[in-house]
């Protein structure tokens, strides 16, 4: 736009002198005249070419000046977009190192999780072979405790034929003992009468004992006889059970 101006500026100027010659020729005028128009008329070019190059400098220096703030913006819109990429980059940088501190710790996790697996396949290997050592002792146990309900049944069953023998040699050997003592007071008494044919002994008797001066039973005696073998019997019958438990 500003080249335009000036070209029609030149223009304008270009054809003005011709006409003023003209005019000067018709109206007859000198030399010393036309060269006097002629002078003003550049001077007037001159003014305005330089006013018109002074306007195209000031708006060559707006342009420069808009440039180079349209220059220094982008200069900071770069420096800012590069500093953005640094600490993008920075960034990316601490999330890929945090990732490898992740896929090394699942790593390990993942080592540890599969010893731990290791050992507990060991484990439940040794408690099946655990319970299976257990469910043969058990039936070990079983069958130990089944040959002991018989020989205990066999072992009660001999301590009963034991205490059978056992009661009736007490009672052959209480009979006979009883039949000794019999026979002994008889023997007494037959060898009293002999010595004292005129003696009343019809009050005597094998059970009968002398106390404070007067002739009675013996029951205390008997009582506590029975009492014994009684205290005997339960204490032979403890030890038979004894055995047969052991």
């Amino acid at each position: 736009m500003v080249m335009k101006k000036r070209k029609t500026d030149t223009g304008e100027s270009a054809t003005k002198p011709e006409e003023k010659m003209e005019n000067a020729a018709t109206h007859k005028m000198t030399l010393d005249e036309l060269m006097l128009v002629h002078l003003q008329e550049s001077t007037k070019l001159l003014q305005v070419t330089g006013a018109q190059m002074m306007l195209n400098s000031r708006i060559d220096q707006q342009n420069m000046l808009k440039l180079k703030v349209k220059q220094k913006q982008t200069e900071d819109k770069l420096i800012y977009a590069l500093k953005g990429k640094e600490e993008a980059e920075t960034e990316l940088k601490a999330a890929m190192k945090a990732i490898l501190e992740k896929e090394r710790e699942i790593n390990r996790k993942g080592k540890e999780l599969e010893e731990l697996w290791k050992e507990g396949e060991v484990l439940k290997r040794e408690l099946e072979e655990e319970r299976e050592i257990k469910r043969t002792k058990e039936k070990q146990l079983e069958e130990l405790r089944k040959e002991g309900n018989v020989q205990k049944r066999e072992l009660r069953g001999r301590v009963e034929e034991m205490e059978k023998m056992v009661r009736k040699q007490k009672e052959i050997t209480h009979d006979k003992m009883c039949e000794a003592f019999i026979q002994g007071f008889d023997r007494a008494m037959s060898q009293a009468k002999f010595l004292a044919p005129d003696a009343d002994f019809s009050e005597a008797h094998c059970l009968k004992v002398v106390m404070d001066g007067e002739l009675v039973e013996a029951e205390s005696s008997e009582e506590e006889e029975e009492e014994e073998e009684e205290e005997e019997e339960e204490k032979e019958e403890g030890e038979g059970e004894n055995s047969v438990s052991k």
